[in-house]
């Protein structure tokens, strides 16, 4: 049996990618809608996401999602801060 490999061609290519786009921000506006934008920003983030793709996915500007992203780097610096911090 002899299989043909038919190459994709720039248009198929960019349908393709166009349907993944959308499946990507379908998934993660359902996975994050029950989070402030903060915290959607820092898991978009951290699957490594650009901020400008972020921006797409949650309908903002990519300067407040670059400002979230700050925000949520500090926090992460203090509860880290906070947990070597020894009690008294």
């Amino acid at each position: 049996m002899k299989l043909k490999i038919k190459m994709m061609n720039d248009k198929h290519f960019k349908e393709l990618s166009k349907k993944l786009d959308t499946l990507i921000k379908l998934t993660a506006i359902n996975a994050l809608r029950d989070r402030n934008l903060t915290d959607q920003v820092g898991i978009l983030s951290e699957i490594g996401l650009m901020p400008k793709e972020i921006a797409a996915i949650l309908g903002t500007d990519p300067a407040t999602v670059r400002t979230l992203k700050s925000r949520v780097k500090k926090r992460k610096a203090n509860n880290k801060e906070e947990e070597t911090t020894p009690r008294s």
